[in-house]
């Protein structure tokens, strides 16, 4: 009878919402085996902001310990401003990079993805050897281009004498001397552009909203061009 319709209907969502918490149960356990196996830390994060889950290697590269720390507000355990000013931002677009301080000389790269109702996934890398080698290319980017331009600006200064000179105004040395000129002024123009390079990689990344006159900058453009023409 109608009774019996309604049990059977109670008693199929039990059996289905069963199914479904062990479907949910069985991701959840696949999914903290493959994070458990990686080298990078792997957190799960609850909708209150507590630790629910991490990996070994999350010990090694923040101190939390799992499970001791579960059930801890993450922010509790890592106190770093601009770690926590970029958590409470809730903008993961982009990794956040944490670099070397008085405290600490490793550099880490945060990653933060939602998932499940209201929870967050952090991965935490350990790109200290990589920041070391841009960094290495950078000193060696800048130190090559000022020490270039000592030996670049004596070679200008003579080359500009002898062309000035009266033996050489008209003879047959004339025209190498103008090349030398030319190629001097075309290598100080690369180092300059590799100076201006370094500047723009050691300057801190912000995003910038600011309005900028196009029509006034292109007109200046042209301007100058006619000028150089």
């Amino acid at each position: 009878g109608l009774w019996g319709m309604i049990l059977d209907s109670i008693h199929l969502f039990q059996r289905r919402s069963r199914e479904a918490q062990l479907r949910l149960a069985s991701a959840l356990d696949y999914l903290q085996d493959s994070l458990a196996s990686m080298r990078d830390a792997a957190i799960i994060v609850d909708k209150r902001g507590a630790i629910a889950w991490s990996n070994s290697s999350t010990e090694q590269l923040l101190g939390i310990r799992f499970p001791e720390d579960r059930g801890q507000p993450l922010l509790n355990l890592i106190r770093m401003p601009n770690f926590v000013e970029y958590y409470e931002a809730e903008d993961y677009a982009s990794p956040l990079r944490i670099l070397p301080s008085a405290e600490s000389d490793d550099c880490l790269q945060v990653e933060i993805s939602w998932f499940g109702e209201g929870d967050r996934l952090l991965f935490v890398r350990d790109i200290t050897e990589t920041f070391r080698l841009e960094q290495m290319r950078r000193d060696f980017v800048s130190n090559v281009s000022h020490e270039l331009r000592t030996p670049l600006t004596v070679i200008k200064g003579y080359v500009d004498t002898l062309i000035d000179m009266e033996p050489f105004r008209n003879g047959p040395l004339q025209r190498p001397l103008m090349q030398i000129m030319e190629q001097s002024d075309r290598m100080e123009s690369l180092l300059k552009e590799l100076l201006w390079l370094g500047t723009i990689e050691s300057a801190e990344k912000e995003l910038k909203t600011e309005l900028v006159n196009v029509s006034a900058i292109l007109e200046g453009l042209v301007a100058q061009l006619r000028t150089a023409w």
